[in-house]
């Protein structure tokens, strides 16, 4: 199980559900800015956030997709998802 999910995660993931040339850089330059800046529009996050749950076995529900509209509130919530799944599975 994927312990910790990161910046080139975030862009292969993206990427793959928008293609390479129409999505911008995600870099830790670019973590605050909003997803629409960069070429992802909400239905657009919902792929993302799809392919996420079914490779990484996480649950993102709808609300968590509406507030993480930047990639940084994106990997923290899949790495917080990580987290609770990690903890689970060392029964604490």
């Amino acid at each position: 199980m994927q312990q910790h999910f990161d910046i080139a995660d975030l862009q292969q993931v993206v990427a793959s559900c928008v293609g390479v040339t129409d999505v911008g850089v995600i870099s830790v330059e670019t973590l605050d800015e909003s997803f629409a800046d960069l070429g992802v529009d909400s239905l657009a996050r919902y792929e993302v956030a799809t392919r996420l749950q079914d490779t990484l076995t996480v649950t993102i529900s709808d609300d968590d997709i509406e507030r993480a509209t930047t990639p940084r509130l994106m990997l923290a919530l899949v790495n917080e998802r990580l987290s609770g799944l990690a903890q689970q599975g060392s029964g604490t």
